[in-house]
């Protein structure tokens, strides 16, 4: 297993791998470049859609019934958030036989948008962007609306960081799941025995080797994390597991 961070790393490190048939697990970066025809490439952190479709097929599932509306944004620019959106639409539309309702977001018709969310059942708000600064104003007329008596929850993306607390529920995809069951808590009085007290850091670079590890050795599903090895029998395997979390009342929990 081998923390590279850059990407001129990989070159050699995946030749090696392929002339000497020795399977490497990359851990960390995304930038691996030479796997497409090297089965012996392991890559925890997949390339930027890795997780779309266990991602898309998890909210989907969890939306089902509820009024979803996606919210685009004209900053011309294509993230990992507003990709997403359109898969997940997707995703939908093969599931539901229909798509989600979609909208540009315009900062001086944002209120007007309260007149498209129902006041009978749960609303989800797809923000079609990772970027936390084009959200800030959408999320506090969110809130607001939640205190005027509608129900609204929000789909974001980890890299929001503090702004996925804004909203009083908000939705999302993650490779790693909230640490408080019974198998953490086991692993956890094991790991403190044999090495003391561990980081409290999330998510733990412990688990992810040994998720990594007991995923090759056919276990189901981490303690961290639910690795799901994909690619090309002839070539690199990547992961496309994940979690859906939902934030309420500040406090994380899993979904699915």
């Amino acid at each position: 297993m081998l923390r590279i961070s850059s990407a001129s790393s990989t070159i050699a490190v995946t030749k090696y791998a392929s002339e000497k048939k020795i399977p490497v697990i990359i851990p960390f970066t995304n930038k691996v470049t030479g796997t497409a025809n090297n089965k012996y490439i392991y890559q925890f952190n997949g390339k930027e859609g890795a997780l779309f479709t266990d991602a898309a097929e998890k909210c989907v599932n969890e939306f089902k019934g509820k009024n979803v509306l996606v919210v685009d944004f004209n900053n011309n620019i294509e993230d990992e958030g507003s990709e997403f959106a359109k898969y997940l639409e997707t995703v939908a539309t093969r599931k539901n036989g229909a798509p989600y309702k979609r909208i540009k977001f315009n900062q001086s018709t944002w209120s007007s948008v309260k007149n498209t969310l129902s006041d009978s059942k749960e609303n989800v708000i797809v923000l079609a962007t990772e970027e936390k600064d084009l959200v800030k104003d959408p999320l506090s007329q969110i809130s607001a609306w939640n205190n005027e008596g509608l129900k609204v929850s929000v789909l974001g993306y980890e890299s929001w960081s503090n702004e996925l607390f804004t909203a009083p529920e908000t939705y999302y995809y993650s490779q790693f799941k909230v640490l408080n069951d019974k198998r953490f808590y086991g692993y956890n009085t094991q790991f403190n025995q044999h090495f003391g007290h561990p980081k409290t850091r999330t998510p733990r670079f412990d688990l992810i080797g040994r998720d990594i590890m007991m995923s090759l050795s056919g276990e189901t599903e981490g303690i961290q994390s639910n690795i799901k090895w994909q690619g090309k029998d002839n070539g690199g395997k990547h992961n496309g597991g994940c979690y859906l979390i939902k934030i309420s009342e500040g406090k994380k929990k899993l979904v699915k």
